[in-house]
């Protein structure tokens, strides 16, 4: 059965209708609105309204889910990448409830919902405790500011499949934070017998006790899938490849499923057939990425090398930058048990 979606992290992609309102950073440069624009569309911003699709869109997931049932597979379908399914606008409301009736009619088909609204989740979905098992749900974490705010929502939704997606990832992420009970998430610092202190109470002469946020606890209701994503587009922003890396090294060592889906337009190597010294003859499409907070700087012979932390990443296009993570292909899905 051939893929209609260049996600790869989906089969099909289905989009009950286009349109959505900026609400975060990763939303800057919105591939969606950008490809909206280019069909001469209007749908993006809260004031404005949203474009309907077809009967004969709508007709497509029962098709996949006969041809599914017939092959005797299950088939992930993304919903929605020209929108957020929990968006809070009038437009929407009766397209949304016939989404969850063509969920509910195609049981051989893995839903994937994707939102950056997990507080709208709840009061937007007609089932209760236990949700269907073909429904995954999962959240956009671009930075850790949007982790901390995203994924306890998520985590206290009963979703059998939950997942984040950190795309276009734009800093570091730490997916099993500290809290303590005076400042909630906070920073650690060691003592010199090795215990783990709350860094703020440590600032203000007392010890604070720790517990941690064990969001990557597939087993326990916690997150099963993490997806990476560099951003693509003509304004791409770099993404420091060391927080790829930690978000992999997390990942294995919790035994979650993680997905890379691109490094972007920017790399940590350029071309081989780039002439030598190319960061030198073309240094505009040559920057240094700040580690913690993903500023960039200009390529310069001194600027970025007084810490060593700062990555010289070159913008070599989407193609050429592809997929592979330290020369691996990083391609896991969640295995999930789906209603027949």
């Amino acid at each position: 059965m051939a893929e209609n979606t260049g996600i790869s992290w989906a089969d099909h992609t289905f989009n009950p209708w286009w349109g959505c309102a900026k609400v975060s950073p990763a939303c800057r440069f919105c591939y969606a609105k950008a490809t909206d624009s280019r069909w001469g569309g209007n749908h993006w911003g809260r004031t404005v309204g949203r474009r309907m699709m077809s009967e004969g869109n709508w007709a497509k997931p029962l098709k996949w889910n006969r041809e599914a049932v017939a092959e005797g597979k299950t088939l992930r379908v993304f919903s929605a990448s020209m929108a957020d399914v929990f968006e809070d606008h009038p437009d929407v409301v009766d397209a949304r409830r016939r989404l969850w009736d063509l969920i509910e009619q195609t049981p051989a088909l893995t839903w994937m919902l994707l939102t950056k609204r997990p507080e709208n989740v709840a009061g937007m979905v007609p089932w209760g405790y236990p949700w269907p098992r073909n429904v995954w749900l999962g959240v956009s974490a671009e930075t850790q500011r949007f982790a901390d705010q995203r994924i306890p929502a998520l985590l206290a939704l009963p979703a059998p499949v939950k997942f984040v997606s950190a795309a276009p990832l734009l800093g570091p992420v730490d997916l099993d934070p500290a809290y303590c009970d005076a400042h909630g998430r906070t920073e650690i610092v060691v003592d010199g017998d090795g215990r783990e202190w709350c860094g703020y109470c440590a600032a203000d002469g007392f010890t604070g006790e720790l517990s941690y946020g064990h969001w990557l606890d597939p087993e326990n209701g916690g997150i099963s899938w993490v997806i990476t994503e560099g951003e693509s587009g003509p304004k791409a922003r770099p993404t420091h490849p060391a927080w790829f890396r930690s978000l992999r090294d997390q990942c294995q060592a919790a035994g979650v499923v993680f997905h890379h889906k691109q490094n972007g337009e920017w790399h940590d190597q350029y071309p081989a057939d780039w002439p030598i010294g190319d960061a030198w003859l073309n240094p505009q499409r040559h920057c240094w990425v700040d580690p913690v907070t993903g500023k960039t700087k200009p390529f310069g012979e001194f600027t970025g090398t007084e810490d060593e932390a700062w990555a010289h990443v070159a913008r070599v296009g989407l193609k050429a930058a592809g997929r592979l993570l330290d020369g691996e292909l990083h391609d896991g899905h969640p295995v999930g048990a789906v209603a027949r």
